[in-house]
C-alpha cells in the first residue's frame, strides 16, 4: 500500500439546541386546543385572526417569549451568527399544531427568517417523533450511506424545544393511535432588520 497520510474531516455541521422550559405547560396545551377546535384545523397557522388571538391570550406569553429571545441569543452566540442586536432586536412569530391520529406535516423548512424550532408543551410516549434531515439528503446520487444516518429523530417529552436553523427540512411523520394529543408550538425568529441598517 502506497498511502503515507490518512486525515478524516468532518465538515459542515448543523447546530440544534435542546432546552426544557418551566412554563405552565398543560395550561398553555389547553389553550392550544381550544384555538385550533376554533381555528377549523389541527393548527392555528392558516388562519392569521385566529392565530393572533392565540398569541395575544397564549398564558405565560411574556415568558414564552421572553425564553425564546435568550435561546435565539444562545443560539447566535454559539453558532457566530450575528447578535439580534445587530438586527434591531427580534422579529418573533408563532403557531400552534394539534396532532392526533393520523395527522403529520410533510418535510419542509421555514424560509425568511434565521432560526426556527418547536417548543411542546403535551407529548406522550405515544406522540410521533419529529425527523430532522441532513442538508444533503435530497443530493446523494448514487451514495450507499444508512438512510438513518441522513435523519435526526427526536420524541419531545413535555416541555422540550429544539431550535435549528431556519433552512433545514424536518417532517413530522403520521400520528399513531394517543390518548394524548401530540401539541406543538412551532416559530420563526428573524432579525428586525430596522430601516437603514446594514446586516453583512
Amino acid at each position: 500500500m502506497s498511502i503515507q497520510d490518512f486525515k478524516h474531516l468532518g465538515l459542515f455541521r448543523v447546530d440544534v439546541l435542546r432546552l426544557i422550559l418551566g412554563l405552565p405547560h398543560r395550561e398553555i396545551a389547553e389553550h392550544c386546543i381550544a384555538m385550533t377546535q376554533k381555528a377549523g384545523s389541527y393548527t392555528t397557522y392558516a388562519n392569521p385572526e385566529v392565530n393572533n388571538e392565540f398569541i395575544q391570550n397564549m398564558p405565560a406569553r411574556e415568558q414564552f417569549e421572553a425564553d425564546l429571545k435568550a435561546a435565539s441569543d444562545e443560539f447566535v452566540k454559539r453558532t457566530d451568527r450575528q447578535p439580534f442586536a445587530i438586527g434591531g432586536g427580534h422579529n418573533i412569530d408563532y403557531w400552534c399544531s394539534v396532532y392526533r391520529r393520523h395527522d403529520q406535516h410533510s418535510s419542509h423548512f421555514h424560509g425568511r427568517s434565521l432560526v426556527s424550532g418547536t417548543y411542546y408543551p403535551m407529548t406522550s410516549t405515544k406522540s410521533a417523533s419529529i425527523l430532522l434531515e441532513a442538508p444533503w439528503m435530497n443530493h446523494t446520487m448514487h451514495d450507499t450511506i444508512d438512510v438513518k444516518q441522513m435523519l435526526f429523530e427526536y420524541k419531545p417529552d413535555p416541555g422540550d424545544l429544539l431550535m435549528w436553523p431556519s433552512w433545514l427540512n424536518h417532517r413530522v411523520e403520521p400520528q399513531g393511535e394517543i390518548d394524548i394529543p401530540r401539541i406543538a408550538i412551532s416559530f420563526n425568529i428573524d432579525y428586525v432588520h430596522e430601516p437603514g441598517r446594514q446586516i453583512s
